[in-house]
Order: C-alpha cells, then sequence, then structure tokens
C-alpha cells in the first residue's frame, strides 16, 4: 500500500472554552464525514495540566481512535503548536486543524489534495480567507465610539478613544503597529486566508517558520494570520498561489472571496468543509450583528450581502 502523503495535525486544547467535549465534537465529525484519501493523524494535546480526569478521558479517545498523541506545554497559541509539531511530520502535506475545528462534509481531505496536486503553484489552501484589515476595522469602532459621544463632550470622547487604544489596540497587534495603525494601516482589502483549518507543504511552512518570531503574545499571532509577514503575504510573495476551496471542489481565489460567500457570509454554510468558532458565531448571531461582522471583514463591499438577503 502507497505511504500517505498527508498528515492531519488537530490541535486538542483545554482551555480557552474548550474541553474534552470540544475535541469530542471534534471526533464525531472525523468519523461521520469521511476523509476520502488515506492520511497520519497526529492530536496535539494541550493545557490539560490540572485535568487529570478529561486528559485520561483524551488518552483513551487516542487509543481508540488510534491517533498519535504529542502533549505539548500551553504556549505558543494554536500557531506556534503548528511549528512545533513539524519535526513530528513525515509526509509531503500537513492539514492543520484548530481546536473548535468540526468537519461537515464528505471527502474533505481528498478535495484539499487533488486542488493541491493538480496545481503545483498553489500553495497553501484554507476552507476559508477574509479581506480584514484589523487596523481598518478599529478605525470603524473608533468611529462609532467617537459617533456616541455629543460633540460638546469631546473629553470623554478622547479618554473613551484613549481607553480602547490602550485596552483594545496595542494588546491585539502590539505598540509598533499601533503606531504604524495611526500613520499608516494595512491597506484594504488585506487577502488572508485563515489558520483554523488550512492545507501546506511541510518544507515550505517550515521555512515560513523559521523567517518569524515565536508567537508567544497575541498580537504575534495577529501579525501571522493577517499582519505585513502573515503566511498568505510569504506565499504570495514567494511567487505562488493562495486560495480556500469548499464544498463539490469550489476553488475560490481571494478576489473572489467576497462574490463566492465563503466566509461572514449568508453563503458560508454552502460553502465551507470545515466550520469552527467563528463561523458558527456568525451563524447563531442576529441579523444586525451579522451585518457589523460582515462589514469588518468585507468593508464597503458589505451592502452587496443587503442585496443578497433580499434575493433570498
Amino acid at each position: 500500500m502507497e505511504s500517505p502523503q498527508i498528515t492531519v495535525v488537530y490541535l486538542a486544547r483545554r482551555g480557552g472554552g474548550y474541553d474534552i467535549t470540544t475535541v469530542r465534537n471534534f471526533f464525531r465529525s472525523y468519523n461521520k464525514y469521511k476523509a476520502g484519501i488515506g492520511h497520519e493523524l497526529i492530536v496535539i494535546s494541550k493545557g490539560w495540566e490540572g485535568f487529570g480526569e478529561e486528559f485520561s478521558k483524551l488518552e483513551f479517545l487516542s487509543k481508540k481512535e488510534k491517533f498519535v498523541l504529542v502533549n505539548f506545554p500551553d504556549e505558543g497559541f494554536d500557531i506556534g503548536s503548528y511549528i512545533k509539531i513539524l519535526p513530528y511530520v513525515r509526509t509531503k502535506y500537513v492539514f492543520f486543524l484548530g481546536t473548535s475545528s468540526e468537519i461537515v462534509s464528505d471527502n474533505w481531505l481528498r478535495i484539499f489534495y487533488k486542488a493541491m496536486a493538480k496545481d503545483t503553484s498553489l500553495k497553501l489552501l484554507g476552507c476559508s480567507g477574509s479581506w480584514e484589515s484589523l487596523e481598518q476595522s478599529f478605525k470603524q469602532c473608533v468611529s462609532g465610539i467617537s459617533k456616541s459621544f455629543p460633540r460638546k463632550k469631546r473629553l470623554e470622547r478622547f479618554k473613551a478613544i484613549k481607553e480602547f487604544f490602550f485596552r483594545t489596540i496595542i494588546p491585539s497587534i502590539g505598540l509598533k503597529r499601533s503606531i504604524q495603525f495611526i500613520f499608516k494601516p494595512i491597506s484594504f482589502p488585506n487577502y488572508f486566508v485563515r489558520t483554523n483549518a488550512f492545507m501546506i507543504e511541510k518544507e515550505l511552512f517550515s521555512s515560513y517558520a523559521s523567517r518569524i518570531k515565536f508567537p508567544r503574545k497575541i498580537h504575534h499571532v495577529n501579525l501571522i494570520e493577517h499582519g505585513k509577514d502573515s503566511l498568505t503575504r510569504y506565499i504570495l510573495s514567494s511567487g505562488y498561489k493562495v486560495a480556500v476551496i469548499g464544498k463539490r471542489s469550489r476553488l475560490s481565489y481571494p478576489e473572489d472571496w467576497f462574490k463566492d460567500g465563503v466566509y461572514q457570509s449568508p453563503y458560508q454554510d454552502k460553502f465551507l468543509l470545515v466550520q469552527d468558532k467563528r463561523t458558527r458565531i456568525y451563524s447563531s448571531e442576529k441579523l444586525e450583528n451579522q451585518k457589523t461582522l460582515e462589514r469588518f471583514c468585507w468593508g464597503v463591499s458589505y451592502d452587496r450581502f443587503n442585496s443578497i438577503r433580499e434575493e433570498k
């Protein structure tokens, strides 16, 4: 039998609202929807210290599902764990899945593999993507704060904006990028493949990992996800393609993500191969909150979704 060319890596993290039930939900979906192609499965365990009974259940699950369980300290966020697991990966391709991931379609892995094998210039393939510039989203928030105060209450308005800047913006993107945010924000649209579920060649991801700072703070993660040194930008600057792929092998490139409704859209459930915490939050929100999320994700294109709703 031919050796598999893909390693699936699932991050089983305890904390941040995730527990053994979250992991079981993933495996329930993993067993319900066939991958469609052979692969190795590695599960990263982190954050289970102090939860001995639950960890025992995770170990039992590893024997039942026959996966390799690798224990890491609870550091580095998701992307740090993906970097640390690379020495354990023996295949050309690696498919990463975040803790809240749930598979929702048959042949999900086969769809990914066939697309990348068919086009050798396609080097990063995700389940969803976004155009969001975090700086632009913060500007929308600042504008909303400003409008909530009467013109005469300038001091109160300034204090509210200052608090938002120091409590939200700096922790999210770091001091240096916060200063750049004021004078030179990342332009919109800011294409990036979401790292909740994606496939990439091991060697290419390893090359990228060697160039970045290991993520120890949330603003490091945001830089990797959608900053100037993001994984998506690295792949594009290397002369390769990035895309997302959905049900029925529907391939979508960055400029088409809004039109194809790949994420934060009324169409996302018809597109997604893998759902996660953020896609489920969007689906469960009231219409006005969905519109806000769309605005952050797609900017001025948000009005198009109103016409989509009217057509439905």
